[in-house]
């Protein structure tokens, strides 16, 4: 069943299989999405062993790699970043599905988050491609995965801050007229974990954020809604 964690691992696996079709993927990725996701408390810790188990970091940041290609350098600044600009509708939800789902795995909470995991699965690079996109789910989802990731891992922080192009994409998604309320919120914290390099425990961070109810479930409806309009979504 969905709530059940030994269902994760064949899940996994489909969504790692080879080949697998974007229809397909799309159905595994809000499954493992409302795993992590649902209720509204802290991730329950038999699901984050189940996590561990199937790597589900490294699934999650190889989709992302699947479907984004990178784009060309920022002009001045040396560096490729992923890209997420030139998306199907479909590809847009998998992709924001995926970010929504890092950041839950990445959320602090008592058993200890997967940060660490997603970094070494290098989930950190698609997660700053994010702030780049034009998508406002995409600024928002990338953001929170960002603030989760940089909580706990100090790591996290510092290769961040290696790319000047990613802090300046989070600086220009709080400088932007017209963000959400939720994306302004998730880039603040953001932006507090990585302007503060001296190490956790140093300050004081700003509280990780869980994604559920309210923010992804309103992605769900607006998916189910252009399915309605469009049966080929």
């Amino acid at each position: 069943s969905q709530g059940d964690p030994s269902g994760l691992a064949v899940v996994v696996a489909a969504l790692a299989r080879p080949g697998a079709r974007l229809s397909e993927r799309k159905g595994y990725t809000l499954a493992i999405a409302h795993f992590f996701g649902e209720g509204s408390g802290e991730v329950p810790e038999d699901r984050l062993v189940a996590a561990r188990e199937t790597e589900v970091a490294r699934v999650l940041a190889e989709q992302l790699r699947a479907i984004s290609a990178p784009l060309p350098p920022v002009e001045g600044e040396g560096e490729s970043r992923p890209g997420s600009s030139k998306m199907t509708k479909r590809e847009r939800f998998i992709y924001n599905a995926t970010l929504s789902t890092m950041a839950n795995l990445a959320y602090g909470n008592a058993y200890g988050g997967l940060s660490e995991e997603l970094r070494l699965a290098g989930g950190l690079s698609f997660v700053s491609g994010g702030l780049f996109s034009s998508n406002e789910q995409t600024l928002s989802y990338s953001a929170a995965a960002l603030q989760n990731m940089t909580n706990s891992d100090v790591e996290c922080i510092a290769l961040f801050n290696e790319s000047a192009s990613s802090m300046n994409a989070l600086a220009r998604v709080l400088e932007t007229e017209g963000r959400s309320e939720e994306t302004l919120a998730n880039a603040a914290g953001a932006m507090i974990n990585v302007s503060h390099a001296q190490g956790v425990g140093s300050f004081r961070r700003k509280s990780p954020t869980q994604l559920i109810g309210g923010s992804f479930a309103a992605l769900i409806a607006r998916v189910d809604d252009e399915r309605e309009s469009n049966p080929l979504l």
